[in-house]
């Protein structure tokens, strides 16, 4: 794999083998270039190095601790009044508008790469006709990238690049290197601040045998963060929350707005045996009670700093979990 990062203060690491490919990211906006890559390849293991989740062995035989994440998962699997075979990702989705971004059924193209794409079945992401894909938040307010599963859909050594914006400020750039029966899984931890991503792909070599030649690549499990109210997220662990910002569209375009002080979130967490709600300030810390499973949380409202009109449908809440 050819790995290069612009833009960012970057570390990859990853393994290869001939199903999978893991790769994990690192990113912090400035203006300094760097670029990292270690990669080795076998045929037979695969191993990850990823700055999103850890799975440890904690004993000899099958129990194992894992590290709470918090994150919303866009599965493409729930978009409303969907095609049973393929249509284009509605802006709003998610609370993303999205530009040259189709769902394909991957049970009608068995002779494809969206086949090792998917991972919540049956609905990938994909770029017709090779198309530069663009992702921007509603109303413009910043989200996080975390991670996403992605592979070539008709082509080996596809090459693929992400870009990260800010108010017109690329504060993201990466290049990788995809093929159509190794899936790659692309971890940022620390990919935040963003209101537009773009993915785009070129040259390649087309696979024999396959339906198309073209170059498009398919997607699934894009996690990112940046709720609205009644936006849910998946949590996974005995975690505690952070409200790391509350972001508000009234805010000037080349600013992050923090609500700080008695600015505050109300959350609904609930799994399939208990629930409950908390509040957690602008900048401050709660402890989860719902234990180890994976539970939902829902951002039910949103009260501004004393003074500020309330308005929760302008705001975007970053939610993270240690």
């Amino acid at each position: 794999m050819n790995t290069s990062m612009t833009n960012t203060s970057s570390t990859i690491t990853s393994t290869t083998s001939t199903s999978s490919t893991s790769t994990s990211m690192k990113s912090t906006s400035s203006t300094s270039t760097s670029a990292a890559s270690t990669s080795t390849r076998t045929s037979t293991t695969s191993t990850t190095k990823t700055t999103l989740t850890t799975t440890t062995t904690t004993t000899t035989t099958t129990t194992t601790t894992t590290k709470p994440y918090c994150t919303t998962r866009i599965t493409f699997d729930d978009i409303f009044n969907q095609s049973a075979t393929s249509g284009i990702v509605p802006n709003g989705y998610n609370n993303l508008n999205w530009t040259n971004a189709v769902y394909v059924n991957t049970s009608t193209m068995p002779l494809s790469g969206y086949l090792y794409a998917v991972t919540s079945v049956p609905y990938v992401a994909t770029n017709p006709g090779g198309a530069m894909m663009q992702i921007t938040s509603v109303n413009g307010t910043s989200f996080s990238f975390d991670s996403m599963t992605i592979t070539a859909a008709w082509r080996n050594n596809l090459a693929w690049t992400i870009y990260g914006y800010r108010s017109g400020v690329n504060t993201l750039a990466g290049s990788f290197a995809l093929n159509v029966l190794n899936r790659t899984t692309l971890t940022c931890g620390s990919c935040t601040n963003y209101d537009t991503l773009y993915f785009g792909t070129s040259g390649g070599t087309p696979y024999p045998g396959l339906a198309n030649n073209g170059t498009e690549f398919a997607f699934d499990d894009l996690f990112y963060n940046g709720l609205r109210v009644g936006g849910t997220m998946e949590v996974c662990g005995d975690a505690t929350l952070h409200v790391s910002s509350i972001n508000d569209s009234r805010c000037p375009a080349n600013v992050m707005c923090f609500w700080a002080g008695q600015a505050k979130v109300q959350l609904l967490l609930s799994n399939k045996v208990a629930s409950t709600t908390m509040d957690i300030i602008a900048g401050a810390s709660a402890q989860a009670t719902l234990g180890t499973n994976v539970y939902t949380v829902t951002l039910d409202d949103v009260i501004p700093y004393p003074g500020m009109n309330k308005n929760p449908s302008e705001a975007i809440v970053t939610v993270t979990c240690s």
